[in-house]
Parts: structure tokens; sequence; C-alpha cells
């Protein structure tokens, strides 16, 4: 039964912070606390977790993107530490920066599994890391016995067969075919014919653009590798969205999808800077829920990632995979290689019929 750290807290009569502290070994407990702790865990018919498992934290690599700042990374990370803590289990957070060169995942893998990490989450964009080392790195967890999930990679059609070195790993990823299907379904039920995508460089073998080219295909009868459906890639930064956008606007799209945050904000900067009015003179919905996208104005229309639900599927499947290891630690499978959510298209301002120009 998993354990509930607020349940046993109020059965101890201590504080949430105590009981977390006992249940991960930190020193500084008084025996009464910890004792009344501990039988508290006894009396809700929870099972102690092992002196292997309290000392050995899960690491939690995240890799960040150019727009990191805009994502929400950082609210994940606190889901994942909170739910963690809950069970009894410390968390190791290594950041790796989109500057920090092609090894700087294996590097941060490699540290976190000497440091004795019981299990790895790894907070990625869409694409998994396919350089030497990374693999090395990977297939070292692997022969360890060490469970990885994955949280923000997920297979797509088309997609090759699943390499031997990612068959031990748990992606939580979106159905990206779907997510951009929703835009472009919503946008052409309000008129628009002209849309293009703009997608950050790292995603430019994700699913997100074949969603996209189908969806034009099947509602619009578009080609889209014409004009009139143009897929572009660019640098995950506001400038970049900004100049993209800008060149698509002038090229006659009414109605732009952007692929992260930091392009969603360059989408409705080229507007302004055009003196075109959202959504009067362009539509944009974002992929990826922008940080107070609901108070910006207009307030903005969003394929929204469930990132939480994806946390705590990937906390889930890296607690069963760690209490199920057995002593000593040997090879494990995790109960899911490969578990995919669905965005939800939410419809705020920034979105409307075209006005002809």
């Amino acid at each position: 039964m998993p354990l509930h750290l607020k349940d046993v807290a109020a059965r101890a009569g201590v504080s949430t912070a105590t009981a977390s502290r006992v249940l991960r070994a930190v020193p500084g407990v008084s025996d009464k606390a910890r004792n009344a702790v501990w039988a508290a865990v006894d009396v809700l018919g929870y099972r102690r977790p092992s002196d292997r498992e309290r000392l050995r934290p899960v690491g939690v690599v995240t890799l960040q993107r150019p727009s990191a700042l805009l994502d929400a990374t950082g609210d994940v990370r606190a889901r994942l530490i909170s739910r963690f803590a809950a069970d009894g289990l410390a968390t190791a957070v290594l950041p790796v920066a989109a500057d920090d060169g092609p090894d700087a995942e294996a590097r941060a893998i490699d540290a976190l599994l000497r440091a004795g990490a019981s299990a790895l989450v790894i907070m990625t964009g869409r694409e998994l890391s396919t350089a030497d080392a990374a693999v090395r790195a990977y297939r070292r967890a692997a022969g360890e016995g060490i469970p990885v999930a994955v949280i923000g990679a997920s297979r797509h059609a088309g997609e090759p067969a699943v390499p031997e070195w990612q068959r031990s790993l748990t992606r939580m990823g979106v159905d990206e075919a779907a997510a951009m299907d929703a835009g472009v379904k919503h946008l052409v039920s309000i008129g628009h014919r002209r849309i293009a995508l703009t997608l950050p460089e790292q995603a430019d073998k994700s699913g997100a653009a074949q969603g996209f080219r189908r969806s034009m295909a099947a509602r619009l009868h578009i080609v889209g590798s014409r004009a009139d459906a143009p897929v572009v890639v660019a640098a995950d930064t506001v400038e970049s969205g900004t100049q993209t956008a800008g060149e698509l606007v002038d090229s006659g799209s009414t109605a732009i999808i952007a692929g992260s945050p930091a392009l969603t904000l360059g989408a409705l900067a080229a507007a302004r800077r055009r003196g075109l009015g959202v959504p009067e003179r362009l539509s944009v919905v974002g992929y990826c829920d922008v940080p107070g996208g609901e108070s910006l104005d207009p307030p903005l229309t969003v394929v929204r990632v469930p990132a939480g639900a994806m946390a705590d599927a990937a906390a889930g499947e890296v607690l069963r995979a760690v209490r199920a290891r057995p002593e000593p630690p040997g090879r494990i499978a995790m109960a899911a290689p490969d578990l995919t959510f669905q965005g939800e298209l939410v419809v705020r301002s920034s979105t409307s019929r075209p006005i002809r120009r």
C-alpha cells in the first residue's frame, strides 16, 4: 500500500515535515517523535521502507531548454519531490542547461548513479539524447537495475522501432498528433485556412509536425509542404519566435500554432510590432500552456499539456519499481514502456474568425 505522509503525520501527532524527516532517516528528530511516526506506519498497515530505500535518493535530471523559465519545469520538479518525500524518499536534482554540451545529460546520470540513486526521472524535451555517452549512461542504469522514467518523450507514428537501450525506460509523453489536430480543428471551425505551425529546434523529429500535416490534409485537403500550411522550425527563444511569426504573417498566415511558450510569446510580439490585433488579424494557439496565459491581453488559447498527471505517473512507476526490486538489486522491468497523455484544448480570446486584410 502506498504510504501517505499526511495520514502518518496525523496519526503520530507530528508535522508532515517531521514525519518526512523520520522516514528519510534525517537526524535531528526526537526519539519520541521518531517512535510515534514508526508506530503510525505500523498501525496504518504501511510497509516500512528499508534502510536501502530511505538512504538512496531518487535522482531527477532536468534538461533545460532556452525557454525553460517559461515552462512548468519548476512545478513538475516540486511535484516529484513532494511525491517522493511522501513515500519517505529523498530527491537529488541535477539541472542540465541547454549550453552544457552534448555529454551533459550523460554526466548528470553518471553522477547520480555514483551517488547511489535508487531510481532516475529524466525531465526532457520531446526527444531523448542519442549521443554515445548518453546511451552508455542509460545502459549502465539498466544494467544496475535502476528504474528510469522519462517525462516529455513519447513515441509517435512513424518512429523507428525502439532501440535496445530504450526498452527498459518508461516514457511519459503527449499524443502530439492529437494535440495538433485539436488546434487545427478549432481554427478551421472558426474559418481559418492559412494556418502555420512553429516548432522549437529540438522538436523537429517529433510527432507534432506529422500530426499537423495530416490534420491539414484531412480537414482542408492541403498538403503540408505547401506555402499555405507551413511548418517552420526555429530556435526556442522569444526573439526567434518573433522573427519567424513575422515572416509567416507577411506571407499570409492568419493563424499560428506555436510549439513552445517562447514561440507563442514571439507570435504575439510579431503581431504587436506590425500593428495587428490578436485575434482580429492573427489568431494564436500555444502548444504547452504559458504561465499566466489566462491573464495576457488577450487571454491565450492553448493546447494544455497535463504535466502534473505525467509527473504523478512517473513517480508512481518509479515507486512501484523501487518497492518491487529484490535485495540485492537485480534487473527489473518497468510496468509500462510508454504512457501517452492527451492534451486539452483551452479556448480563450487569442483566436477568432479571420478578418479579410
